[in-house]
């Protein structure tokens, strides 16, 4: 089982939005998507290492779908 990560999504306010959690420094995650939890998770970003113990991830919201989910995988 994956080890997923408790992670927030944050409206910037202005059309944007971002992701955020706590992580561990220098530990490696990786950024998952999926439009409905039931075809499988789209890999965003496979390496993303922890410079400061709270990440802030920018998203790109796609105006097409009318919603998506995202989560935050701690790698092996």
């Amino acid at each position: 089982a994956p080890n997923i990560v408790a992670s927030v999504v944050i409206d910037d306010g202005d059309g944007s939005i971002s992701l955020g959690w706590n992580a561990e420094l220098g530990v490696s995650y990786r950024l998952e998507q999926s439009l409905d939890l039931v075809n499988g998770w789209t890999v965003l970003e496979s390496n993303l290492t922890a410079d400061k113990s709270k990440m802030i991830w920018g998203l790109t919201v796609d105006p097409e779908v009318s919603r998506a989910f995202w989560r935050v995988i701690k790698n092996p």
